[in-house]
């Protein structure tokens, strides 16, 4: 790596600059401006200087415009008071100072017109001045942050999918999932917001279920669910025999933990609608769990329908579970369309847009 020199680098072609705070990245931006100012002889509105904040923009205006009167200063004069400053001592030793001179009081009289911009301003500026070009918005305003637009979007999706769900009860399952898990208009908005204008981002899992998938599914884990509820009715003293037998892990299948399990599927199955969140302690109704605590000696766990169905019942609402997932990508693709259609009709542009 080579230290920066300013009259070492070149005018043209990419260089990159590394530097940390402090280190003398404006010192150096106005150096190759007076530079390009003077050897290319071009005004102050064909160069682009970008940085990030207008705050930055306002100061590297200021800073500019100084050193610009500062070099013409010296060389008037033939002399640099600042000893330090070696961009100025070079620049009396490598310019012709009577051409240089009017250049950069040609550069001082005309600084209205520099282009000196955040990245974002620099966009739209672009898009404004070449509007058939680019197929942007003419005149449109610039608002930066669209996360109140975007928040309308979602409570137009939500709201329309709330009434879906009360036209049609059986989807009532899915939308508890979504609330069970904190999903709301506020945290779809604000975790969605941010990709909405960056459609180069690959969405994965890319085979996801459709929404049609996962009511297919619903519609077993509901068959399951009344199955299940069936047998629980009628063999509940069975399957609560069957769990205490001597073949399963008695440390596991205590009799005072399976009191508490067997209330909690008395809960569970008491309802006449499916509960998408079984409790905690499901699991160990299940086939492959059962297997998993057989004690030595014994090769096959206690039989009973129910601990098939509890496998079934899982091993769907695992499936349903993506409908997270599904709803959370519908909605990114309705946002994308709807965003751009409503910044259209109220001709403004946030920074993702430029």
């Amino acid at each position: 790596m080579k230290e920066l020199k300013p009259f070492d680098i070149s005018l043209s072609g990419i260089n990159l600059i590394e530097a940390s705070a402090g280190t003398g990245k404006t010192y150096n931006i106005t150096s190759l401006y007076i530079r390009a100012l003077i050897e290319q002889d071009i005004s102050v509105g064909k160069i682009l200087v970008v940085t990030y904040t207008e705050a930055a923009t306002k100061e590297l205006k200021d800073r500019l415009l100084n050193r610009i009167r500062q070099s013409v200063t010296v060389l008037k004069k033939g002399e640099v008071k600042d000893q330090n400053d070696q961009f100025l001592h070079e620049l009396l030793e490598n310019v012709h100072h009577e051409q240089a001179i009017a250049r950069l009081e040609r550069a001082v009289r005309s600084f209205d017109e520099s282009s000196v911009y955040t990245i974002h301003g620099f966009c739209y500026q672009v898009l404004q001045e070449q509007a058939f070009e680019s197929g942007a918005m003419y005149d449109a305003e610039m608002i930066g942050d669209d996360s109140e637009l975007v928040l309308e979007a979602v409570d137009d999706y939500w709201r329309n999918w709330v009434a879906e769900v009360s036209d049609n009860p059986a989807k009532k399952p899915l939308y508890n999932l979504l609330v069970d898990h904190g999903y709301g208009p506020e945290t779809l908005a604000n975790e969605l917001g941010t990709h909405i204008g960056k459609a180069y981002l690959d969405i994965l899992p890319s085979n996801s279920l459709t929404i049609d998938d996962i009511e297919n599914e619903l519609d077993k884990l509901k068959n399951i669910f009344k199955q299940m509820r069936t047998y629980w009715r009628q063999d509940r003293d069975e399957v609560l025999s069957l769990m205490l037998s001597d073949g399963l892990n008695g440390r596991k299948y205590r009799k005072d933990y399976l009191a508490n399990w067997f209330r909690y599927m008395d809960d569970f199955l008491a309802s006449e609608f499916i509960n998408i969140k079984p409790f905690d302690q499901f699991s160990n109704f299940t086939r492959s769990i059962l297997q998993d605590n057989l004690n030595k000696g014994y090769n096959e766990i206690p039989r009973h329908p129910l601990f098939d169905l509890a496998e079934q019942y899982l091993s769907v609402l695992n499936t349903v579970q993506h409908f997270k997932i599904t709803f959370k990508k519908d909605l990114l693709i309705y946002l994308r369309k709807e965003l751009s259609q409503k910044k259209e009709d109220q001709q403004v542009l946030s920074y993702d847009d430029l």
